[in-house]
């Protein structure tokens, strides 16, 4: 009877313990988190919206034949930048730019794809690139004063350097190299021949990755070079291109550039020509408010026939959109000024 007992109690006993175990344990369920800001969650906008990018630009200068920058800002939707910025590039000269500019591609010219290797951007053009630059139209009297066959490969040239020098103004990119078709581009399809001679190469050869080019762009020291070779002219300088580079005011600081017409009456009334030595002409110092400073050195012929010798002189330019202006002496003007 003991034992009978003993086995009953000790089976109370772990039937409580198990039941007291199965009411300790609650049902799985998914924690609920605790309430958060709204900004703890990363909102995303399926549709990006494009963002300003400030951008330069390089077409040809119609005054100088070179290349100048125009930095503008445009909306940059979702493309690689190097692909937006050659966009931006074939749209050409926009409002008052085309006035003063243009760009070089022939028409209906479009860039396939742009693509980059290491620091060499891979530019694709399809095969419009090839046709005829309209070069009449865009340098006007200039085209007929110049050879053809020389214009078009100068021409063509910057065509070349105005893709190159604007894609090299993005970070990353040290090389530009034009293909055609999916194909590597030879000297001959861009009508490049001058360009492959001077590489020592044939004109059939691919041509290859370009670096940027200075010596493309417009320099202080060019424009000064453009203007001492019209005032030395033996024909009548062309006063409506001689205008396109001269700041609107003298480097007095407060006197106003005369019109055109005025500027041509001044001028014949004071000097007859000045002589420059052309290798005494080097641009001295370029600063970064768009200023710079020229050496030169010159002769002035009075036109009451009086030679007055300047060994060296300090010219002020001043870059307005990209295109650097003398800053004219008024002392040039003035029949009283002489060393």
């Amino acid at each position: 009877m003991n034992k009978a007992r003993i086995r009953m109690v000790t089976f109370l006993i772990v039937s409580l313990l198990l039941m007291a175990a199965g009411c300790s344990q609650q049902p799985y369920s998914t924690p609920v988190p605790s309430a958060s800001p709204a900004n703890d969650y990363l909102n995303i906008d399926p549709d990006r919206r494009p963002v300003p990018q400030k951008i330069t630009l390089y077409y040809m200068h119609k005054a100088s034949e070179l290349l100048v920058p125009v930095t503008r800002t445009e909306y940059k939707g979702d493309t690689t930048m190097e692909r937006f910025v050659m966009d931006e590039l074939m749209k050409g000269p926009q409002g008052s730019e085309s006035q003063a500019l243009t760009a070089l591609f022939p028409e209906g010219t479009t860039v396939t794809d742009v693509a980059m290797t290491g620091t060499t951007a891979l530019v694709y053009f399809d095969s419009r690139i090839t046709g005829d630059l309209p070069l009449q139209s865009i340098l006007g009297d200039a085209y007929s004063n110049q050879e053809p066959m020389v214009l078009e490969q100068k021409t063509r040239e910057l065509m070349l350097y105005s893709i190159v020098n604007t894609l090299t103004e993005l970070p990353g990119i040290a090389n530009v190299k034009i293909l055609i078709e999916n194909h590597f581009t030879t000297y001959e399809e861009l009508g490049l021949e001058s360009l492959a001679e001077a590489n020592g190469v044939e004109a059939d050869t691919s041509m290859p990755s370009f670096a940027r080019n200075i010596d493309k762009i417009l320099q202080p020291d060019d424009v000064v070079s453009l203007l001492m070779a019209e005032w030395n002219s033996t024909a009548q300088p062309k006063w409506q291109k001689i205008y396109q580079f001269l700041y609107p005011t003298l480097s007095d600081g407060t006197t106003s550039l005369p019109g055109v017409e005025e500027m041509q009456r001044q001028w014949a009334g004071s000097i007859r020509s000045i002589t420059v030595n052309p290798e005494s002409i080097v641009t001295q110092e370029m600063r970064g408010d768009n200023t710079a400073l020229v050496a030169v050195s010159y002769a002035i012929e009075r036109a009451n026939g009086q030679i007055q010798t300047v060994n060296l002189e300090y010219l002020h330019m001043f870059s307005q959109n990209g295109v650097w202006k003398l800053v004219l002496p008024p002392h040039w003007l003035d029949d009283d000024y002489g060393y």
